[in-house]
């Protein structure tokens, strides 16, 4: 499944649709509430040190300098993705997607 997302990315001559749930997620999350808000909702697991962080600087605390449109970080049964970041690779607008549990 991560293959078939990554072709589309790679592959493809167009850039994904922002309205791609499979790859941008179910919807967007506000990039100012804390990541431990997320993480109480969908009872996933983050290091008590990133639990003041807000999910911006959580996302791009966890991928640095590297990060890229496409990024995402899984969090027990639902992932953050990065949908788009400016000239500064700063995060303007992350999805989340929520997965079955049993998957």
């Amino acid at each position: 499944h991560r293959m078939t997302l990554l072709d589309r990315l790679i592959a493809s001559p167009k850039a994904p649709d922002k309205t791609d749930r499979e790859f941008f997620g179910d919807f967007t999350v506000d990039l100012e509430m804390p990541i431990s808000d997320i993480a109480g909702f969908y009872a996933a697991e983050i290091n008590s040190e990133n639990s003041a962080l807000s999910v911006r600087h959580f996302l791009e605390q966890e991928f640095g300098a590297i990060i890229e449109v496409g990024d995402r970080i899984s969090l027990g049964h639902v992932e953050l993705i990065v949908r788009e970041l400016d000239s500064n690779r700063r995060v303007l607008e992350a999805g989340l997607s929520v997965r079955n549990p049993s998957n």
